[in-house]
């Protein structure tokens, strides 16, 4: 989703995952991750994919707009394993070091299917609340609560950002399109 709306508006795309994830499914540190996180975020726009809470409030204080894909669990279960098991069998790296295994997808606690067992309860009963929070009054949440609606709202902000083609042209800023998306849900107050 991330990949794609940056494509939309002609901003970087920046995969939290490639500097999470160190050579043996390593964590670097706390500071580590924090410095490669600001150097990202450090241009004036652009579309991250996943927030890990330890560096949530340094990306949510730049950011304008949070995009949640609030997904029944059988769809988010279910393209985690289908995303897993692909990686498994291609042997595709990721973060170019790592490669996903049939012992650490099923036999392994650091499993990433366990892992969105273990947090999809959590994410949607703690994020409402953490979207409330004053720190976060100036950002924008929209709520995507299921595949259709997120292509349905990646259309329209298709839609929203198309400018003419000309050498001078700017990527689309956030700030036209806002006001996009009155008709999908929005976090609840």
């Amino acid at each position: 989703m991330a990949e794609s709306i940056a494509r939309r508006l002609g901003l970087p795309h920046v995969e939290i995952d490639s500097m999470v994830w160190l050579p043996g499914w390593s964590l670097p540190s706390d500071e580590a991750l924090l410095a490669q996180v600001s150097n990202a975020i450090a241009p004036d726009a652009w579309v991250i994919d996943g927030v890990f809470p330890e560096h949530r409030n340094l990306v949510w204080s730049r950011a304008d707009t949070v995009v949640w894909l609030n997904y029944p669990m059988s769809v988010v279960f279910m393209r985690a394993l289908r995303r897993t098991l692909g990686r498994c069998m291609s042997r595709e790296r990721l973060g170019d070091h790592n490669v996903e295994t049939w012992r650490r997808t099923f036999f392994s606690g650091k499993s990433q299917l366990l892992w969105v067992i273990q947090s999809w309860r959590k994410r949607r009963r703690d994020y409402p609340k953490i979207f409330r929070r004053p720190e976060f009054s100036h950002l924008r949440f929209v709520q995507l609560r299921s595949p259709k609606q997120a292509h349905a709202w990646l259309e329209k902000l298709s839609a929203a950002t198309t400018q003419p083609a000309s050498p001078s042209a700017q990527p689309a800023s956030p700030a036209s399109w806002q006001n996009y998306g009155s008709t999908i849900s929005q976090v609840p107050a």
